[in-house]
């Protein structure tokens, strides 16, 4: 019988007070001022949690900087390390109880798994240390006291280490104190903190059974037999069950491996004479890894690369049996998929169990000699979530189910809340904008919205909304020079107005040239100076004055019949609602860039004035581009907007058409937030080399399906599929578009 003592949060030296029968005797105390653990056996060891990220949807410069930055990480370590990839059944942070009880029942028969990468650095004690703990173990005598000098070295350690993790932009954090109990706590298995005589366990030829949950060790026993690329663990990574994955390791010093690496080469050496003495076919092996022996003893001699000795192991848990041979095939599945070979640790589960726990202890011992350019692509970090706790649900997560909580007005992540939403017709997107907007209503965000195809008209009346029908002979007035469309709180509100009008009505009349300019500026400024007027006092200064007169000329067509009804009179609509939709899908294109200018214009004034979050949506945003107006106003709009709260929305099925101009470009890589769905080929690769996109990515967005969207959230990339939830797809079911 042997015992395991009890993690506690109290500041008695001794963590683990109490004991269960355990296949270990493990004695944890804590060390060095509450950062440092010591298990007994004067070896102490530091935890190091991090953030997450996924290497394999991130582009090829930040790929490659990533993994010399890892490499360069171990480089920098003089001590033992474990570096532990836990997957548990993913928790839902959502803060709407509705959508957390919807998502919290969905994962009863959609389970979902979260990952998380942690690093544990240990200094072991020397050998003699070892046989004198073991002679005071067997005569009940306590363990040696942990050496200061040791944790003061190991301390110096893990700040280096957290520094380089800082730059690779993984938010590490050292644990210490409760927040290190805590850890561990919930890292080991539940009858390691646990008393009494009834604790169950026992350990099969090829399970152990540990308080009634089951678990398989296995280890890594054969390498890819192809080049390493970085990323290949994630054939492991993603299994979608719980396990640990660890890899253990140190670096050897330059003189073993030397002389490791001159008795192998001594070795394939022999054994290619030994081939060709005999006129046998020569062993493949030893061709291929003779001059890779030869290469990497240069380079060590050289300290031009270092190398390491590694061993990883993977154990999966389970309820019960019938579980964990599901586990198990997925485990042998993973191997095969990667071209490597794993095998069970049989006969040694009990111990084999204790090198996947963050304990950074190795009993079994499975180590091979490998180069930091190999190790480097074993980069762990392979995995990234998005649940922002306050977010709408945008979808699941297509490479594993999870769900997509995204807040694009937290900034503490994103620059700005604007999104972009890209994808040929039928991709999905005015579906997507429809749940987006329904999430947002809950949450208490207002929309305004620019609707050329009369597709959100249900939306609007589903939440209460105004919809707006500019249409020739609708009755809809908007006065051009209404003085709650100039910029409140500039430094000169009438000028920045006058500026616009004037380019509004070079849109309106043609070309102005440089004199109707200033006759146009005089007579609008003295207008809006005096309370403002309509565009039909305008024309009537102008002529009466005979100031302008080719642009008084035109301004008739623009001030009488319909279009002078729409405006050339005082506005008579009042935008009072949370969300207000501008249904122009009836204008006549002549009159389509006065109309987008006009409704812009007064969005923004709306933001300005009424500051809160809030949507600013232009749906076909392609179509808009070929009025210059409209496109430099909504440019200035993009780099603006985030001062008032505001997150402009821009949908369109041609990308092409942002990509093709500068000024489109501005639009399409302004928002923090992508969402990239089907494509064309051609389009799909202007959008690679647009936003960096992988050829894997690229490939995604001209094969996706609908309603599968690449979603660029600040830094992250994740492969969504949209779904809503129930009580917003019934909504969406009534509020089809008209």
């Amino acid at each position: 019988m042997v015992h395991l003592s009890s993690i506690r949060a109290a500041a008695a030296d001794v963590l683990y007070a109490r004991h269960a029968v355990s296949p270990f005797a493990l004695d944890l105390r804590a060390a060095g001022n509450g950062a440092l653990f010591s298990t007994g056996d004067a070896s102490q060891h530091a935890v190091v949690t991090t953030g997450t990220f996924d290497l394999l949807e991130a582009g090829p410069e930040v790929r490659r900087r990533q993994v010399n930055m890892f490499e360069d990480l171990l480089a920098g370590l003089s001590v033992r390390f474990e570096v532990l990839v836990g997957s548990r059944p993913a928790i839902i942070t959502a803060r709407d109880a509705r959508l957390r009880t919807w998502l919290e029942d969905r994962a009863g028969t959609h389970p979902a798994f979260e990952r998380d990468v942690s690093i544990v650095i240990s200094d072991e004690a020397p050998r003699i240390d070892h046989l004198a703990d073991r002679w005071r173990r067997r005569r009940g005598l306590v363990g040696p006291a942990p050496d200061a000098g040791v944790a003061d070295g190991l301390l110096r350690q893990a700040d280096g280490l957290t520094r380089q993790l800082t730059a690779m932009g993984l938010q590490p954090r050292l644990l210490r104190g409760v927040a290190m109990f805590r850890f561990l706590d919930a890292r080991l298995p539940g009858i390691l903190a646990r008393t009494g005589d009834g604790v169950d366990w026992q350990e099969d030829a090829n399970r152990l059974t540990l308080d009634g949950e089951l678990s398989r060790t296995f280890f890594l026993d054969a390498f890819p037999g192809v080049e390493l690329a970085p990323g290949w663990l994630g054939h492991f990574v993603d299994l979608p069950c719980a396990y640990d994955l660890a890899i253990h390791g140190f670096k050897v010093a330059p003189a073993s491996v030397l002389r490791i690496l001159s008795t192998r080469i001594r070795d394939l050496q022999a054994t290619r004479m030994s081939d060709a003495a005999s006129g046998s076919a020569g062993d493949p092996l030893a061709e291929a890894g003779l001059p890779e022996a030869v290469g990497l003893r240069r380079e060590i001699a050289a300290n031009q690369q270092h190398a390491y000795s590694i061993a990883a192991y993977l154990t999966v848990t389970a309820a019960d049996e019938a579980e964990l041979d599901v586990a198990t095939a997925l485990v042998h599945d993973a191997a095969a998929r990667a071209m490597a070979r794993v095998l069970p640790a049989t006969v040694q589960m009990a111990p084999a169990r204790l090198c996947t726990l963050p304990l950074g202890l190795d009993p079994l011992g499975r180590q091979r000699l490998l180069p930091g350019a190999v190790v480097a692509t074993m980069y762990p970090w392979l995995w990234d979530s998005l649940q922002d706790p306050a977010g709408r649900l945008a979808g699941f997560r297509v490479r594993d189910g999870g769900p997509v909580l995204l807040d694009t007005f937290d900034e503490g992540r994103f620059s700005n809340a604007n999104v972009g939403v890209f994808g040929h017709s039928g991709a999905g997107k005015t579906h997507l904008m429809k749940s987006l907007l329904l999430a947002d209503a809950d949450a208490g965000v207002g929309a305004f919205i620019v609707d050329p195809e009369a597709e959100y008209r249900g939306v609007c009346d589903a939440l209460g909304g105004q919809w707006v029908d500019l249409a020739l002979g609708a009755g809809a007035s908007i006065n051009v020079l209404d003085p709650a469309l100039a910029a409140p709180g500039g430094r000169d509100p009438v000028g920045d107005q006058v500026i616009d009008l004037i380019d509004l009505l070079g849109t309106m009349c043609g070309t102005v040239s440089d004199d109707d300019r200033v006759d146009l500026d005089e007579v609008l400024r003295d207008l809006l100076e005096r309370g403002g007027g309509t565009l039909l006092d305008v024309r009537q200064r102008l002529e009466a004055a005979g100031l302008a007169p080719r642009v008084a000329r035109a301004l008739r067509r623009w001030t009488e019949g319909q279009l002078g009804e729409m405006f050339a009179r005082p506005t008579n609509l009042s935008l009072d609602a949370d969300v207000v939709v501008f249904g122009i899908r009836d204008l006549k294109d002549e009159i389509l860039p006065v109309a987008y200018f006009l409704i812009a214009q007064w969005i923004w004034a709306r933001v300005r004035s009424d500051q809160r979050p809030r949507r600013l949506l232009f749906d076909e945003v392609g179509l808009l581009f070929e009025y210059p107006l409209v496109r430099r106003f909504l440019v200035r709009l993009a780099r603006r907007v985030r001062k008032y709260q505001g997150s402009l929305c821009l949908v369109t099925q041609n990308a092409g058409d942002l990509l093709s101009s500068d000024q489109g470009l501005v639009l399409a890589t302004n928002p923090a937030t992508l969402f990239l769905g089907a494509q064309r080929q051609a389009e799909a690769q202007r959008l690679q080399r647009a936003v960096g996109l992988t050829d894997g990515q690229a490939d995604f967005l001209a094969n996706a399906r609908r309603g599968e969207f690449l979603l660029l959230a600040g830094d992250g990339r994740h492969r969504v599929r949209v779904e809503a939830p129930p009580w917003q797809s019934e909504i969406l079911g009534r509020a089809a578009p008209i």
